[in-house]
């Protein structure tokens, strides 16, 4: 048991030194896309790349973007997406090594690509690295397959807590998402990786995700404007997931151009539209922080909402690419425009009284949004309830976050929407069954 401890310690802190650095590696890019737009619509740039100006990250995407994919394709192929559908497989069985490489060329990968302005989430990234550093360490150190299983599960709790600052919800989503059984020595071992993950990373300088301001409780007066954000959450939850599914079939049936040549496609896309909407490219982080603050919605309901699409769809086409990068970090941002979008659809149109929403604002209703799409698509009900608490601090959001993600649950049930990652997970397994068996 002290040996399982004192190896989950180890790779928590490790973990979260690692998820710390990515998260710095994926702002330094991102600030640096931000300033290259500036300086471009500036002209600033007009000497070398005459009228061009909005070629140039579509350019530039298009050869980093392929040499990402050649990284992924030729060094490490399971280092693409979001590597939680093949922790999933490693912990049931179907899947028994991870790719020495896996690491490096997740973190390079993953930081140039959300660079580029790939709509992806660093916590793909970080959870798988914080599996293959357990993966290594337990494979080495470590002879049990049962602890080996319990630092590989404790390496993943790491990653989350990593990109969030959320050890709890790190905890919970080993057991509700990778559905590890919560025995003592599971128990101690993966609450002991979160909780050095989230020092290691509070040590580095880490914070709370996103600074919001205190709000108050949503009263109960205002409860059916919850429920119905948590039907439309559901809602967009399961056309992310259908269109998330549908893109990865397109990709893989798809002869129209190479697989390391698709990260390089989407990251040109990605980069023209980075001229126009700055706002729709990238992890979303920034603009999700602006929905989060007093005043900072300043746009139509139809815009956020057509916004909302868009979004869906890019996000869809990035992670069809293959590139490394996750599902969370987009949903947050969907989640986001939807409560703001609704409550200000409400708001313009006179209706919020008769529904409720007079009794809630929109920073509360995008919180409440952000839980339930992830309710919606991954259904990690509590997950998503206590990641959102932890990233914000809104406790006093916590019963409306329920209410609203169970609806949203109930809604993808009532659709027979199945959860994301368990989708991605039997479209790997099949492509293995038709290929000629398991992975080694």
């Amino acid at each position: 048991m002290m040996r399982t401890l004192a190896l989950s310690v180890l790779i928590g802190a490790g973990t979260g030194i690692i998820g710390t650095l990515f998260h710095r590696s994926v702002d330094a890019c991102e600030s640096l896309r931000g300033w290259l737009l500036d300086r471009l619509h500036a002209g600033e740039g007009a000497a070398w790349v005459g009228g061009f100006g909005w070629a140039v990250l579509p350019a530039i995407g298009l050869a980093a973007g392929c040499g990402i994919g050649l990284m992924v394709t030729r060094l490490a192929p399971d280092s693409g997406g979001s590597g939680i559908p093949a922790i999933k497989e490693i912990l049931a069985g179907t899947r028994r090594v991870m790719s020495r490489l896996m690491i490096p060329v997740k973190f390079i990968g993953g930081a140039v690509g959300i660079g580029l302005g790939l709509s992806a989430g660093r916590e793909g990234p970080t959870i798988q690295m914080g599996a293959g550093l357990a993966h290594v360490l337990g494979g080495r150190l470590a002879d049990d397959a049962v602890v080996r299983r319990t630092l590989l599960a404790g390496g993943a709790g790491a990653g989350l807590t990593a990109a969030f600052g959320a050890p709890l919800a790190g905890f919970i989503f080993v057991v509700e998402e990778l559905r590890v059984p919560l025995r003592r020595g599971v128990f101690v071992g993966v609450l002991a990786a979160t909780i050095a993950s989230g020092a290691a990373c509070r040590a580095m300088g880490g914070s709370v995700y996103f600074e919001t301001p205190e709000v108050a409780a949503i009263p109960l007066s205002a409860w059916p404007a919850v429920v119905l954000v948590g039907i439309a959450a559901g809602l967009v939850g399961v056309a992310y997931s259908g269109t998330v599914l549908a893109g990865v079939r397109l990709a893989r049936q798809s002869r129209l151009a190479p697989a390391w040549m698709l990260p390089g496609l989407a990251a040109g896309v990605m980069g023209l539209v980075a001229w126009y909407s700055p706002a729709l490219v990238g992890d979303g982080h920034g603009f999700t922080q602006s929905l989060l603050q007093p005043g900072g919605v300043g746009r139509a309901a139809w815009v956020l909402l057509v916004m909302l699409a868009a979004r869906l769809v890019l996000t869809a086409m990035t992670y069809s690419s293959g590139t490394p990068g996750g599902l969370f970090a987009p949903i947050l941002a969907l989640g986001a425009m939807l409560g703001q979008g609704v409550w200000v659809l409400a708001d313009s149109s006179g209706a919020g009284g008769v529904w409720g929403f007079a009794g809630a604002d929109g920073r509360s209703l995008a919180m409440v949004a952000m839980a339930a799409i992830f309710a919606g698509s991954i259904r990690s009900t509590i997950t998503g309830v206590v990641l959102m608490v932890e990233m914000t601090g809104c406790w006093a959001l916590i019963p409306a976050m329920s209410a609203a993600s169970l609806s949203a649950h109930v809604v993808a049930m009532l659709l027979r929407s199945e959860p994301v990652y368990d989708s991605l997970m039997e479209m790997d397994l099949a492509a293995d069954r038709a290929a000629g068996g398991a992975r080694a």
